[in-house]
């Protein structure tokens, strides 16, 4: 048995406290309008430090109520009209008027992945890119990966149509963590061709933090983060209507691929709700060819189908998301002959036919996420359960490659700010994470790992632009290895050799 510490540190914490002072509160109230005077109902007003903020009426009038005493970056945006920032000192109730310019720009976006608390892409001080739902939508991408393309820093590493996954920086795998909704996406990387299992229908908007993100995300994000951020459904309260229906489909002539989701949604009152239905199925890609202008290529074909359900609630305090997902996929490999070490007969090496190979791989999770408000601060929670099962199986034999895990994490943060200059996060996760193999070929030993995880931000916003973040974070892991043993092989009804395994009585631990 062994057990693993790690310690990440970042900056030295500061703290700094205004218990001794008095913090008036205050409100801010005004009208949005365009070039021409016309009032702009639903127009978004934040103040990203407070994570707060509301839209503007049919009048184009908004307030912002109960804000403390202090200085702000307030920003106003529209579709089609150029974004406002505005940096504000608060001592009083304020009247701001804000007039608007069309623009074919787009409006800076508020991200949650870089730091702990959200701020907008350009004073941001991560590299961060962040891909809203025009930006993936014009993409026209049929991939997670083929969405990330032309982001800076971020290469795809490639093996053929569907099978793909980002590599930032040098890092894939293992080495960058995969968010979604702000829970670990635990899909199994233990390959080149295993895919990041995500259906790119779901994303409304896509984040990418390049470099380490080790103080929040733990020592897994060394090459950085991808923040896979779905459609919620809104309720009545943000506008959405009683009942409706989004269809979106795509057609790509080379793979002869076709692709369709349909979603569902609805509000009542505090209640918003959203069914997601999605579907991709691609038959073989072509490249150039010598006599002929396209040539198929044999065993490349792919299919994925994806189901989503979320149901949200929301008041002034409380907000909770209930979410359930089930995922599959299925890819077909060109398999070229190879040798196997073991599970051949008596054990040994064993020669493996050149032929094609099936990879179907379910994913499922169910998730529950929420924030509550009490005054200014937030305390913000979610806790999912994942089930993963990958099998590798060539043509005319039974699986060979044959994984299976069981995932569940649960994180808390709370975001104070007892001084607007001063914002900061506390937080905590737990993960245990359960791994088995049933197939001969052994790609990952049985294990159980068990996750903790502490860390606190402190932030300084004050003078101008200037911003200072500094943490410190605690990791404890506890890894258990479990022996695979190999025993004679067999022949199945087939006459084909096929190893037999067990896991013995009394596992051992390492």
């Amino acid at each position: 048995m062994r057990k693993y510490i790690i310690l990440l540190f970042m900056l030295p914490q500061f703290v700094w406290s205004s218990s001794d002072l008095k913090t008036e509160y205050y409100h801010i109230s005004g009208k949005v309008t365009d070039e021409r005077g016309e009032p702009l109902p639903g127009a978004q007003i934040v103040l990203p430090v407070l994570n707060t903020g509301t839209t503007s009426n049919q009048s184009g009038e908004y307030q912002l109520q109960h804000i403390p005493a202090g200085r702000y970056q307030l920003i106003c945006s529209f579709i089609g009209y150029a974004t406002e920032e505005f940096k504000i000192e608060l001592q009083q109730n304020l009247s701001l008027d804000i007039q608007m310019k069309k623009t074919i720009l787009s409006m800076p976006a508020i991200n949650v992945t870089a730091s702990a608390v959200p701020t907008d892409v350009l004073t941001s001080n991560r590299t961060l890119s962040v891909l809203s739902s025009e930006d993936l939508t014009s993409q026209y991408a049929n991939s997670l990966s083929g969405s990330l393309e032309s982001i800076p820093g971020v290469q795809i590493a490639d093996q053929g149509p569907m099978i793909a996954k980002p590599v930032v920086r040098g890092m894939t795998n293992q080495r960058i963590v995969l968010l979604k909704n702000g829970v670990k996406h635990e899909a199994q990387q233990w390959s080149n061709h295993h895919t990041p299992e995500t259906d790119i229908f779901e994303a409304e908007k896509i984040e990418v933090l390049r470099g380490p993100a080790s103080l929040l995300y733990g020592s897994g994000a060394i090459g950085g983060v991808i923040h896979i951020v779905t459609h919620s459904p809104e309720t009545q309260q943000d506008g959405a209507p009683d009942f409706g229906v989004n269809l979106t489909t795509q057609m790509f002539t080379n793979t002869q691929q076709a692709a369709g989701a349909i979603s569902v949604l609805g509000a009542r009152q505090h209640i918003g709700w959203r069914l997601n239905f999605s579907g991709r199925k691609s038959e073989y890609y072509a490249v150039p060819g010598q006599r002929h202008f396209l040539v198929k290529q044999l065993d490349t074909s792919f299919e994925q189908w994806n189901t989503n359900g979320v149901v949200a609630f929301q008041n002034k305090t409380l907000s909770l998301n209930v979410e359930a997902n089930h995922y599959w996929e299925e890819q077909t490999l060109i398999g070229e002959g190879h040798w196997h070490n073991s599970g051949g007969p008596d054990g040994g090496p064993w020669y493996h036919a050149a032929g094609a190979i099936k990879s179907p791989t379910l994913h499922q999770k169910a998730q529950l996420s929420g924030q509550y408000r009490f005054g200014i601060h937030r305390l913000e929670f979610n806790t999912s359960l994942q089930h993963d099962h990958r099998q590798g199986i060539p043509s005319g034999m039974d699986p060979q490659v044959d994984l299976e895990s069981f995932y569940s994490e649960s994180n808390v943060k709370f975001h104070h700010i007892f001084n607007v200059f001063f914002p900061g996060t506390i937080g905590f996760s737990l993960g245990r994470k359960q791994d088995e193999t049933f197939g001969p070929e052994v790609l990952i030993p049985n294990s159980v790992v068990n996750d903790f995880g502490l860390y606190i931000v402190q932030n300084y916003w004050g003078i101008s632009s200037l911003k200072i973040s500094s943490g410190f974070r605690l990791d404890w892991r506890r890894l258990d290895f479990r022996e695979t043993v190999m025993q004679n092989a067999y022949l199945n009804d087939k006459g084909q050799i096929v190893p037999a395994y067990i896991v013995p009585e009394g596992q051992k631990k390492y």
